[in-house]
């Protein structure tokens, strides 16, 4: 399959059969303790960047939805005119925050979005 094995050899072992060997002692508590820590503390340590990173995202999407949403409601008050059903719409949802913009479709995927439409 070509997938790349990393694993802990030992002096009993052939170390031909891994990608990546790792010299360790395979039968020790104390070494599986401070390898599987680490492994551990990377993921932990990746999955918080990556939170950080979509956070970051998250907020220049809404940031670049209430931008549109203003300039939406600056051109209608340009024009002296009153803004159509679909165009207040649509300034709603470009300044509503990603989670329930998300949480608003996933109900109407489901088909119990009628219940939301009504309290709105």
């Amino acid at each position: 399959m070509g997938i790349p094995i990393f694993a802990i050899v030992d002096t009993d072992t052939n170390p031909d059969l891994v990608s990546h060997p790792i010299p360790g002692n395979d039968d020790a508590v104390r070494s599986i303790r401070l390898v599987t820590g680490r492994l551990a503390s990377a993921i932990l340590e990746g999955k918080a960047e990556r939170e950080a990173l979509m956070e970051e995202q998250r907020a220049l999407a809404e940031a670049a939805a209430q931008a549109e949403a203003d300039a939406l409601a600056a051109e209608a008050g340009e024009t002296g005119e009153e803004m159509s059903d679909e165009e207040a719409e649509h300034v709603a949802l470009a300044s509503m925050p990603l989670d329930d913009l998300a949480q608003m479709m996933e109900q109407a995927s489901r088909g119990d979005g009628e219940a939301e439409g009504s309290e709105a």
